[in-house]
């Protein structure tokens, strides 16, 4: 058969499309998503309508191509006897309903038939056998090895489908077959003629279980009564419990309030400290001590001069520091010795010889502490000059001498103004006036100290009980305080709301661990009594009437003469099967191997001239150098080996009076294949008896199309 002409006026995204085919070969060239494969489909839906399956993509047909309310078109053809056919086929869509017209016309008499699938009508195959047949799409992405020919043929001719292994199909029989009754030992055979030995034991056993039965009933009753027991108490704890959570709630609140309440008053005194005069009392401070030192004229005469204090001074602070140093020199000596007799003691060495580094020790570390106490002395000594001068550092005095400062402790003079201003900030911040003003100042210095440590004391307290209070809100948040007071009041009218409402914090817990430990009692002796029931059903189930007994085991002889038909009828499938595939290979698959190697050599230039099939139906090909398996070929010889045989069982299949040969469809199926090979399979598929259709995205196929003045179609 041959395609003439092609008109879709809609199917998918084409429409009043024509094509005009020749014999022999035709490329359709177009790049991707310009319809090739959907005119391939085409050409299927007007032999045999939308298919009802899904793709691999879980996507039906008709979803794909019906793009409207109506789609349709027809194609021309010239069967093998030269008879020229017009087969159209439409069909509209309303909603769920289709309505589908097919008519097929004898272009020479003009006869019309209305033919249900034109497909069986020309071909004499279903659906699935002709798209297994004459379609061929990319071959490398499922077949990277070639292995996947063998077998290929065979499947479809027994089952029309590559993909339906006939071996595999007897080996599930087979596994059936050995389900039942394995040749050696064990299967579900053997299983249920046991259990027909079981149950005639188990009448021999009833009257020992009744015994057992019996002293399972009253541990049993024991058990229940000791579960109802812990479950009493557990359902009193778990009363306590509930009530304890109600009072833990207004704990809670209480707590959440008294926290709220003293954060406010911290937060009103940090308002108070941090507002004047309190927050800029250290910088007018500061501001007070620069007039001081610019106003330094003299000093009091009564005592040492202030160069002699400085002296002093130094003199005290180079001591302190030597000493300090000698202390930590002989703390650092005495526990070097230490560290000596302790090695040489674990060590074994004789007493007088460890007895010198702990006589050591004990010197430098009492001379440590020695100077250690001298040191801290001459501390104080300066620490006195320093307040008896009333400065902070030894630079301070510094400063007075390199100033031009006399004798005498400094006495600052105060201008007017700044005294006053001095008395009132003292005023303001509650510190009582005195008629010297260095006093007033060193009093306020004092009260800016304190009110600093005040501020950071208060800040850290908000701080505190801020973070506390937002804990205790949280804690809130997951817990149910609705009505608290009331239920509150109304627990309290019950027992166990009386001994919540006494229970405090280790109480609570302590019930809790008590509720915890026996409800884990309660469910172990729940489970021993489910064990109990379970065991003396087991025994209830066991102790049954010679009766029952009797019954079960006509049951079992009646399974097991079943079970041994059904064994002897999985062993004749299982050698039928293999039967038939015997004679597929010693009858038709030669056939189609000799059609297959006449394209192979053409296609290959003759490098591959024979394909032939091994006795477990795989394909191997001779060559110059011996035999190749398949499995060892590149993918597009692979390609073109697994087209060689698509393309002779085409061939044998449609060989009958009353079909036939359909075109083939090749859709990118030489994609992976080179230049010269792809040359050379254009030029056998052109040579062939059968129509070829190749759809291609690429420009080789239609350059070596034109090269051979085969018929080229390129799609927009």
């Amino acid at each position: 058969m041959n395609l003439n002409t092609i008109h879709i006026n809609r199917f998918g995204k084409l429409s009043n499309l024509d094509l005009q085919l020749s014999d022999g070969l035709n490329v359709l060239e177009g790049c991707n998503e310009s319809g090739k494969t959907t005119i391939a489909a085409f050409i299927k839906y007007i032999f045999y309508g939308l298919s009802g399956r899904n793709d691999k993509d879980g996507i039906s047909e008709k979803k794909r191509y019906v793009s409207g309310p109506e789609i349709g078109g027809y194609i021309t053809l010239t069967t093998d006897d030269g008879i020229p056919y017009r087969i159209e086929r439409s069909a509209s869509f309303s909603g769920d309903n289709c309505k589908e017209s097919i008519q097929v016309c004898h272009l020479q008499n003009h006869v019309m038939k209305s033919v249900p699938c034109p497909g069986e009508m020309f071909f004499g195959v279903p659906e699935n056998v002709f798209v297994n047949t004459a379609f061929v799409g990319q071959l490398a992405a499922v077949r990277p090895d070639g292995s996947s020919l063998t077998g290929a043929v065979e499947n479809i001719l027994f089952s029309a489908d590559e993909n339906v292994n006939l071996k595999k199909a007897a080996d599930r029989v087979n596994l059936a077959r050995r389900e039942i009754a394995p040749k050696n030992s064990g299967g579900l055979l053997k299983e249920k003629m046991a259990e027909r030995d079981a149950v005639a034991l188990q009448l021999e056993k009833a009257r020992e279980t009744e015994q057992a039965l019996l002293d399972s009933e009253t541990s049993l009753g024991d058990a229940h009564k000791k579960r109802v027991a812990l479950e009493e108490k557990k359902e009193q704890l778990e009363r306590v419990h509930k009530a304890a959570q109600v009072v833990a709630i207004k704990r809670y609140m209480t707590a959440a309030a008294e926290t709220a309440e003293k954060c406010s008053a911290y937060q009103n005194a940090l308002k108070v400290l941090e507002s004047p005069p309190f927050s800029t009392l250290a910088e007018k401070l500061e501001q007070f001590r620069d007039g001081v030192s610019d106003n330094t004229a003299y000093y009091d005469k009564s005592t040492q001069s202030v160069e002699q204090a400085l002296e002093e001074g130094e003199y005290l602070e180079s001591k302190s520091r030597l000493n300090l140093a000698l202390g930590i020199s002989m703390l650092i000596a005495g526990i070097t010795g230490l560290l000596a007799s302790l090695v040489m003691i674990y060590f074994a060495f004789p007493m007088q010889q460890y007895l010198i580094p702990i006589a050591a020790t004990v010197l430098f570390v009492v001379l440590g502490i020695v100077f250690y106490v001298k040191q801290g002395r001459y501390l104080r000594d300066l620490n006195a000059l320093l307040d008896e001068w009333n400065l902070e550092t030894l630079d301070d005095l510094d400063e007075i001498v390199s100033a031009g400062g006399n004798s005498g402790r400094s006495q600052a003079s105060f201008a007017g103004g700044d005294v006053e201003e001095l008395n009132a900030l003292a005023k303001s911040c509650g510190v009582a006036v005195s008629q010297n003003p260095e006093e007033t100042l060193a009093a306020l210095r004092k009260k800016a100290q304190k009110a600093a440590a005040d501020r950071e004391m208060v800040r850290g307290k908000v701080e505190n009980l801020t973070g506390r209070l937002a804990a205790i809100d949280a804690q809130l948040k997951t817990m149910d305080t609705k009505d608290i007071d009331a239920r509150c009041k109304a627990i309290a009218a019950t027992p166990e709301g009386k001994a919540a409402m006494q229970l405090d914090n280790e109480g609570l817990k302590k019930v809790l661990r008590e509720k915890e430990f026996t409800e884990s009692a309660w469910k172990t002796q729940y489970q021993r009594e489910m064990e109990l029931e379970k065991a003396s059903a087991s025994l209830h189930s066991e102790n049954k009437s010679p009766a029952v007994l009797a019954s079960k085991l006509s049951c079992l002889e009646a399974e097991i003469k079943e079970l041994q038909v059904k064994a002897d009828g999985y062993a004749l499938a299982y050698e039928t099967l293999l039967s038939a595939g015997e004679e597929m290979r010693s009858g038709v698959i030669p056939t189609v191997t000799a059609k297959a190697s006449a394209f192979m050599a053409s296609a290959t230039g003759g490098k591959y001239p024979e394909i032939a099939m091994d006795p477990a139906f795989g394909a191997v090909f001779t060559t110059n150098a011996g035999t190749a398996d398949c499995a060892l070929l590149s993918r597009g010889t692979a390609d073109l080996a697994y087209v060689a045989l698509r393309l002779g069982l085409t061939e044998v299949l449609f060989s009958a009076d009353d079909r036939q040969v359909p075109p083939m469809c090749f859709d990118e199926t030489f994609a992976t294949v080179d230049c010269d090979r792809l040359q050379s399979a254009m030029m056998a598929l052109g040579a062939s008896d059968v129509q070829c259709l190749l759809f291609t995205c690429r420009e080789d196929e239609g350059r070596i199309a034109d090269r051979m003045q085969a018929n080229v179609i390129r799609l927009d």
